[in-house]
């Protein structure tokens, strides 16, 4: 079960948060992801520490929890091959190593509800030593608590334990023995103007869920997630996001991102028509490629969503002929998906924005 620590914003704290707001400006004119936070532990011989990036640490909470002793830079094979930087949870009660920020400002909130927010870290499960889950990754936001709990199981695969409610959780294998050890990308992203955050595990969605009710200000954090259990997790990476404010290439129909949305993108929707992990071609945002993404690629055919690198290039609309096999190729699709109706009455599944 996750923890609520109680604290309160020094001048430090306040301090700390006017240098956070002088590197984000004011919300850009133009759309674009605005960044919250971000952590990279370096290729030299010694990591950064997240501290050093402007992540806080429990030293600021009210009493002040220090976790020197917890926390250090590792490297060579104690890092996976990789400079990162180590966070031990000791199994000690009141210890919980970990780094995190509050987001505060009404703009930037109002701006992550509106848009999306997204964690996301590069990070390489090292042990558990007493038996629960604690090291990973969480966000509380808007009153509910989301959070990923890394670990292995008896047979030494990588799984991910994830709260659902307040007493049980959900619990999701990652990787075989083989690769528990290697370094992986976990991320949580928000679905905008929802309760819904779907985790993502080496880019792929595993789990999309709505949190678990905290009464708790909007924050985002990585390491120990709690103080119960022991164990250790490397991290090269922390970043977090509040996801474009604007329409995406996806969501302009750009499915491969080529910056011209034109017949491949088609093929490349027609291929992965009915998935629910596969979610390149999901243009409407609803965690699933249906009809509705290839709605949105019709609309925007011929439309150029980057500049060219060539402006000779141009796009040639199809002719009524070219439509009708375009049609017959939809058919075909929705043929080849037997039992279901892949164009009419599909059922809407949750989406966030890749």
């Amino acid at each position: 079960m996750h923890r609520t620590v109680p604290f309160k914003l020094t001048t430090k704290c306040l301090w700390h948060s006017m240098i956070c707001l002088v590197c984000l400006g004011t919300l850009p004119a133009e759309a674009a992801p605005i960044t919250l936070a971000e952590y990279y532990a370096g290729d030299y011989s010694v990591a950064w520490s997240p501290s050093q990036w402007g992540w806080y640490d429990p030293s600021y909470f009210d009493p002040p929890q220090y976790i020197d002793g917890y926390v250090s830079s590792v490297t060579g094979s104690a890092g996976g091959g990789s400079t990162a930087w180590q966070i031990h949870n000791p199994g000690i009660s009141g210890v919980e190593p970990h780094y995190f920020f509050f987001l505060q400002q009404p703009q930037y909130v109002a701006a992550a509800r509106e848009n999306g927010w997204n964690l996301q870290a590069n990070a390489q499960f090292v042990a558990m030593e007493q038996g629960i889950a604690n090291q990973g990754l969480a966000v509380t936001f808007d009153g509910r608590y989301y959070g990923v709990a890394i670990d292995t199981d008896a047979s030494g695969a990588l799984i991910a334990s994830i709260p659902t409610t307040a007493t049980s959780s959900t619990v999701l294998e990652l990787s075989p023995p083989s690769g528990a050890g290697d370094y992986h990308a976990y991320e949580l992203r928000s679905a905008p103007n929802t309760q819904l955050v779907s985790f993502f595990y080496d880019g792929e969605v595993k789990y999309t869920w709505s949190g678990v009710a905290e009464n708790h200000p909007n924050k985002f954090e990585f390491g120990s997630l709690t103080d119960l259990g022991a164990g250790s997790m490397n991290f090269r990476e922390a970043h977090s996001y509040i996801l474009d404010a604007g329409p995406t290439a996806t969501e302009q129909g750009d499915y491969n991102d080529d910056g011209i949305v034109d017949l491949a993108d088609f093929t490349l929707w027609r291929n992965t028509l009915g998935s629910t992990s596969k979610l390149a071609a999901d243009g409407n945002g609803n965690l699933h490629i249906d009809a509705g993404d290839y709605n949105v690629w019709k609309r925007n055919f011929g439309l150029r969503t980057a500049d060219a690198s060539s402006a000779s290039s141009q796009l040639e609309i199809p002719e009524p002929t070219s439509w009708a096999l375009v049609l017959l190729g939809i058919a075909g699709g929705v043929l080849h998906k037997k039992g279901r109706n892949a164009l009419c009455g599909t059922p809407t599944l949750f989406k966030i924005a890749p």
